[in-house]
């Protein structure tokens, strides 16, 4: 069943606004890793350091697809590795994630090889429960559609 794209999105980027922590999944060469991450979420954007080794950055040099989970959100998109937080050329997206993590950003921006990293939602799932009943919410932000389907419809 079609639903309304703009009340379905707006609700799901006010559920995430003051978010500090997700988990994070990447893959490459067939391997899948997920782990907490602390964020900084502005609508459909998340940034996040991290260090330009470990193993979800070498993830995302390979693969840029990831997957956010936070409660009963399953959001997918698309993330790239900007490089230091501190350079000229990562202002603004340093400044963002410093409005929200501010702690985290004075104590880790400093460090060699931090990396700002900024992904982009491209597609919202999340499960809703509604006087005992289920369905799951779907969200396409490119191709702005919103849409529930019962489980037993749907692929989980």
């Amino acid at each position: 069943m079609e639903i309304d794209f703009q009340t379905a999105l707006r609700e799901k980027y006010n559920r995430i606004a003051d978010v500090k922590e997700m988990v994070l999944s990447t893959c490459a060469d067939n391997q899948v890793t997920s782990r907490l991450v602390s964020v900084a979420c502005f609508e459909n954007i998340v940034y996040f350091l991290s260090w330009s080794h470990h193993t979800k950055c070498v993830q995302i040099a390979q693969n840029p697809m990831v997957s956010f989970c936070y409660d009963n959100l399953q959001m997918n998109g698309t993330a790239v590795m900007h490089g230091d937080p501190r350079a000229e050329s990562n202002a603004i997206m340093a400044e963002r994630f410093r409005s929200k993590q501010q702690m985290l950003f004075r104590h880790f921006a400093p460090l060699e090889g931090m990396v700002i990293v900024e992904a982009k939602i491209l597609y919202v799932k999340a499960w809703i429960s509604k006087d005992m009943e289920f369905s799951i919410e779907h969200i396409d932000i490119p191709k702005c559609k919103a849409y529930t389907l019962k489980p037993a419809d749907n692929e989980i």
